[in-house]
């Protein structure tokens, strides 16, 4: 049996909200910058009333948690986290890369996917991953933020014979060397319909639930991370 979830993405710089229920979905996106706090709960109310349902009809909640915008990111979180609370709700989380990443598969499931993210600072956050078994995927690059430089050097240590397509919104970094790669045509980024998407495909979707106060957000750079708990800390001493 399917479950019915809510999921929210803020991750770039638009923001989105999707739910599935009884095999009908409902969505809103929004991209307008920088506004993410005003738009993502009337989104989330929005299609609640549209399916007719609250928040009791739910078995979780789910989550793109980065990386992305550490604004966005932090701000969805934050309302996953409400949400969940206040309805008793687990929430799964999945990363905009692995979102891309699926999306990038499903139009060419015989090459390995590189979905790009701009870090800004000169910086990009990848991964790779290929198709594996049971519609599942398989990291073959861990998720990582790193300069131009080092993806281009990595992208050049794939194997000879790996054919590899990239897309995301890093793909118009002109700095970057793409080399032999197939570019993705179509828009790609992470939303929450995509995340639902990417969700069903998980055979572990069960396993992959958590208490909404142990869900953290992915930065994946480890200074932010430890400054922004640094604060925390000193502020609540």
């Amino acid at each position: 049996m399917s479950l019915s979830l809510l999921g929210l993405d803020a991750s770039g710089d638009g923001c989105s909200v999707a739910l599935q229920i009884q095999g009908q979905r409902f969505e809103r996106r929004e991209h307008t910058a920088r506004a993410h706090a005003q738009h993502l709960l009337p989104m989330v109310d929005a299609v609640m009333r549209e399916a007719g349902v609250g928040l009791n009809s739910l078995d979780a909640l789910a989550l793109v948690h980065g990386p992305g915008s550490f604004t966005g990111v932090r701000i969805a979180l934050s309302v996953a986290q409400g949400l969940a609370f206040g309805a008793g709700l687990p929430i799964v989380c999945l990363s905009s890369l692995e979102v891309m990443a699926r999306q990038l598969l499903a139009a060419y499931p015989q090459h390995v996917a590189v979905p790009l993210l701009d870090a800004r600072m000169k910086e990009v956050y990848f991964a790779a991953y290929a198709s594996g078994a049971d519609g599942g995927v398989e990291p073959v690059i861990a998720a990582q933020v790193c300069d131009y430089a080092e993806f281009s050097a990595q992208l050049a240590a794939l194997p000879a014979q790996c054919d590899y397509v990239l897309g995301g919104p890093g793909c118009g970094i002109e700095a970057l060397q793409f080399g032999d790669a197939t570019l993705y045509a179509g828009e790609l980024e992470p939303h929450a319909s995509a995340l639902l998407d990417a969700l069903a495909q998980r055979s572990d979707l069960s396993q992959m639930m958590q208490d909404a106060a142990t869900v953290e957000p992915l930065y994946l750079r480890n200074e932010v991370t430890w400054q922004k708990r640094t604060r925390i800390r000193s502020e609540s001493l």
